[in-house]
């Protein structure tokens, strides 16, 4: 019996990759917190072998699976939604952490026509980007001037806007957190706030990386 059909009672996923491949692969790599990205993870076997080779091994390794949510085999089980999530929701109870995201299209003509309520949902978005990049999942405060992420041992904070009046009111309010804070700053230029804030020894400044930047000359 294929390995997803084990877990998730009559589903029928052809052609599912076998677990000890993936693990054996994963294996030679050697690096027991490395970082797995599947960008056609189906029925999320890479994810079923990344929980049991960290099981076996005491690694800390992650995992980004990425599949489509097309309908499976005309059965009416969608991949993402009735395959792949269930299962590695099911592997990973009391072993990890799962988060689901969905992605959506951005519609770049029509920016120009954006509400202020629109520019906005959209700048959060682009915040929860930078907050999965620094495995900083629960999303702690938001407003229009900024976002601030954690994982408990550590913090993202994004501040979004050209205008940097609240800068350092964000600035303060993080480093009260006592931990260490990515703090990604708005910026139109590389590295222009690179050397900022050097007598917050907690505090390292980022660039919202360019592709995001990007969106933002568009609105």
């Amino acid at each position: 019996m294929p390995e997803a059909e084990s877990i998730l009672k009559n589903t029928n996923f052809n052609f599912p990759k076998p677990s000890e491949l993936i693990k054996y692969i994963l294996e030679r790599n050697g690096n027991k917190k490395a970082k797995i990205l599947d960008f056609f993870a189906g029925s999320g076997t890479t994810g079923q072998a990344v929980s049991e080779l960290n099981a076996s091994d005491q690694g800390k390794r992650s995992f980004v699976l990425c599949t489509n949510n097309e309908d499976n085999n005309g059965d009416g089980e969608k991949v993402a939604e009735n395959i792949c999530y269930p299962r590695i929701k099911h592997i990973l109870i009391k072993k990890g952490n799962l988060r689901y995201h969905k992605t959506d299209f951005v519609e770049t003509e029509n920016l120009d026509h954006a509400t202020d309520k629109d520019k906005i949902k959209l700048t959060h978005k682009a915040g929860e980007m930078i907050a999965i990049r620094e495995e900083t999942f629960d999303e702690v405060e938001k407003d229009e001037w900024w976002q601030i992420f954690s994982n408990g041992k550590e913090a993202t904070a994004i501040y979004f806007k050209e205008d940097k009046s609240k800068l350092q009111k964000l600035v303060d309010k993080v480093d009260k957190m006592d931990k260490k804070v990515n703090l990604y700053i708005f910026s139109w230029g590389k590295n222009e706030y690179a050397n900022e804030f050097p007598e917050y020894k907690n505090i390292k400044v980022k660039d919202i990386p360019e592709p995001l930047i990007d969106v933002y000359k568009e609105v």
